[in-house]
């Protein structure tokens, strides 16, 4: 395969690597927006639950109050009825005291027996008056006292028949947390995977990039590689990318001695290669120093620049 070929499967290899990259990113960021909804979502239904059961708390205090003020009103009415009856049963006495005198004092002064009659009938009529009105008075009691008992059992009912919707409610969207919770950890289970899958997809590319220069640096950035180093230093006079063959390897002529000096001089730091930049971190010289190369060092391009100054060269050539 020639260095042509080579360099344009390289290419290619970068290319799908870019994009199942940014697949990969695109997909992460849409992952962790819906998982922060559904986080917000359940904080939120936990705070109308929370409300929910402390306004049924409150609507159960409310009936107990109710209920035990109905009971004295209740108590306090029997109370009053007996002490009407009382009333009424006294009056009979009198009524049947008053009537006896009556007829004692009918005997002696007949001419007063005609208008006493009348007050008599007047107040057995105010006396019957009295007792029908009391009478409805009592009907009107017990059934507002029966209409009350059963308002009572159906709001008791009603209570109970909410309680357990709740409950069902409460069990079913508990059983629904879980279950997200379920697939929130087998989703991040299978990005691991596919992280580690990325993992191996840049190795095997910084692998490439070796076979295909046929050196390795240091420090190897996947994405500042574009040609090797060694095409842009000094080579002998003949031309050639390698070596004469009776040497067998990757270094020039030692008549001449010059990439051995250069050699020298960068690993010095008194001279910077053509066409390369240093690395403020390490200290390497680079085609340019990427995003990609910072995360070696663990820091963005901002951090890179706020460490180094806004003018460190990310290029050759910079100032």
């Amino acid at each position: 395969m020639t260095v042509k070929q080579k360099h344009e499967e390289f290419a290619e290899m970068r290319t799908e690597f870019e994009r199942v990259r940014g697949g990969f990113d695109r997909y992460a960021e849409q992952f962790w927006s819906d998982v922060r909804d559904k986080q917000q979502l359940a904080e939120e239904f936990a705070g109308e639950v929370t409300a929910m059961r402390s306004a049924f708390e409150r609507a159960v205090d409310v009936f107990d109050t109710y209920t035990a003020e109905f009971e004295d009103d209740v108590a306090v009415k029997h109370d009053a009825a007996a002490d009407l009856r009382e009333e009424i049963a006294e009056t009979r006495d009198a009524f049947a005291a008053t009537r006896t005198a009556f007829d004692e004092y009918a005997e002696t002064f007949e001419d007063d027996v005609g208008t006493k009659q009348r007050r008599v009938e007047g107040f057995r009529e105010e006396v019957a008056t009295t007792r029908a009105v009391l009478d409805e008075s009592v009907e009107a009691f017990d059934e507002d006292v029966e209409a009350k008992r059963q308002r009572a059992e159906a709001f008791h009912e009603e209570v109970a028949t909410t309680r357990a919707a709740f409950e069902e409610f409460l069990t079913a969207f508990e059983r629904d947390i879980e279950a997200n919770h379920q697939d929130v950890e087998a989703f991040l289970e299978s990005v691991e995977e596919v992280r580690a899958a990325h993992e191996r997809g840049r190795a095997e590319l910084s692998e490439a990039i070796v076979e295909f220069y046929g050196y390795r640096p240091e420090s190897l950035p996947i994405d500042a590689v574009d040609t090797p180093a060694t095409d842009e230093q000094t080579e002998p006079d003949t031309g050639e990318m390698e070596t004469e063959p009776d040497t067998g390897e990757m270094e020039t002529e030692p008549d001449t001695g010059e990439v051995e000096t250069e050699v020298e001089l960068d690993e010095r730091g008194d001279d910077t290669p053509q066409g390369m930049v240093e690395c403020a971190v390490c200290g390497e010289y680079y085609q340019a120093i990427t995003e990609s190369h910072l995360q070696t060092h663990g820091m963005s391009m901002e951090e890179y620049k706020s460490e180094h100054g806004p003018d460190v060269s990310l290029y050759p050539g910079e100032e």
